[in-house]
């Protein structure tokens, strides 16, 4: 009979385990759909028509940040170290659009906020993504973060702008896309915790995948602010 393996060989065995799941799932969230991605927003189109015209293109999800070093986390829940959730205040002396933008990073981050929470939550209670009766809690976790995906694209502004105000933006919405990127990665890690070889991971990316939520690509044009 082989000798069992030695602990430094089990956590090298866990390390690598870990690596493909964070590899499967970086490669699902790049690749995302077939069909042509929209440009990022902020990308300015040719001036014309100011109509919005939808096109039948839809990008791929937005590239996890699982593949990073972050907050440890346990096998039944995330860490209990707290993410500092950044300011969300309007301030008074900008200009309206950047107000507007200021406005609705407010309301889009307190919903991706309580959307996290729930997928911590949910977390907390383990089951085994391989049994039937466990596919609707596997289905929610990958259904918030779907939803986070989708709201996070919806933080940059589509049409950048060159002014004070626009510059106080971006650095407000920076913060936010760090807070969204911290959070991510933890539940990540205890996803990974909680999985159990390539068949477990392979169900997880399929979750993720009827999870996905497509985003219209809409052709408009851009004006500084």
């Amino acid at each position: 009979m082989a000798d069992d393996p030695t602990e430094p060989e089990l956590d090298r065995h866990a390390i690598l385990r870990r690596r493909r799941f964070f590899v499967s799932s970086t490669l699902l969230s790049t690749l995302g759909s077939t069909l042509t991605a929209c440009p990022p927003n902020g990308s300015e189109t040719p001036k014309g028509d100011p109509a919005v015209k939808p096109t039948v293109s839809v990008p791929p999800s937005p590239p996890s940040a699982s593949a990073l070093p972050g907050p440890s986390a346990t096998a039944s829940g995330p860490s209990a170290e707290a993410i500092e959730f950044p300011p969300t205040d309007v301030p008074s002396d900008v200009n309206e659009t950047a107000r507007r933008y200021f406005e609705s990073l407010k309301s889009t981050m307190e919903l991706v906020k309580d959307k996290l929470d729930q997928a911590d939550e949910q977390l907390k209670k383990a089951c085994d993504i391989t049994r039937a009766d466990c596919d609707s809690h596997w289905q929610a976790v990958a259904s918030r973060l779907a939803e986070v995906d989708r709201r996070r694209e919806g933080l940059h502004p589509r049409c950048a702008g060159s002014s004070k105000d626009a510059k106080r933006y971006d650095e407000r919405m920076k913060l936010h896309l760090a807070y969204i990127e911290a959070r991510v990665k933890r539940i990540e890690t205890v996803i990974g915790k909680q999985l159990d070889g390539d068949q477990d991971e392979k169900r997880w990316a399929e979750q993720r995948a009827r999870a996905a939520i497509p985003r219209p690509c809409l052709k408009y044009s851009c004006s500084d602010w």
